[in-house]
């Protein structure tokens, strides 16, 4: 299986510690003004997404538990639980 190709592209952070989105990756995330994003600190990097309060499985926004940085509802956490 071929790997997706990631795309890159280089922006400078301005004087107030913005940098812009390129319009092609907002586009592709459904980022317009006004959206929430997350940000992680992992290393030397920082990972940016478009910040989605519901779980990472079925989206409810029920009741929900963080598990290594992820939310995750409680009646998927029992179907992975059940797995075991």
């Amino acid at each position: 299986m071929a790997k997706k190709k990631s795309e890159k592209e280089n922006r400078c952070v301005d004087g107030n510690g913005r940098l812009v989105i390129p319009s092609e990756m907002r586009a592709k995330l459904g980022l317009t003004a006004g959206s929430e994003v997350d940000f992680q600190l992992d290393g030397q990097q920082i990972i940016l997404r478009k910040y989605n309060p519901g779980c990472i499985f079925c989206g409810g926004k029920g009741e929900l538990l963080i598990f290594e940085g992820k939310r995750i509802c409680t009646v998927c956490h029992a179907k992975l639980k059940a797995m075991d």
